[in-house]
């Protein structure tokens, strides 16, 4: 899972809690664009989680959840493996 989800949520503005595993180690930037917490998740972690990011908190991370998610944008896939390819490749 790359945590696309995330990456979707974040390009709307909002933070994301997610669990320090997997894709979301790359899509959540803790405490800047969400709040990772530990994996296994503990049910007393997601309600610090979520008690820590109250709306004020949230509304905070909302330029840096759209500008993150806007690294992950079509074009910019398309870019990196182009020049990907043409370093490797070409």
């Amino acid at each position: 899972d790359f945590g696309m989800s995330a990456v979707e949520s974040m390009a709307a503005g909002k933070p994301v809690i997610g669990c320090a595993e997997g894709g979301l180690l790359e899509t959540i930037q803790d405490q800047i664009t969400g709040l990772l917490i530990n994996s296994p998740p503990q049910v007393a972690d997601l309600i610090q989680a979520i008690q820590k990011l109250d709306p004020e908190k949230a509304l905070s991370m909302r330029a840096n959840c759209e500008g993150w998610a806007a690294t992950f944008s079509t074009q910019n896939f398309i870019t990196g493996m182009q020049e990907f390819i043409k370093k490797h490749h070409g």
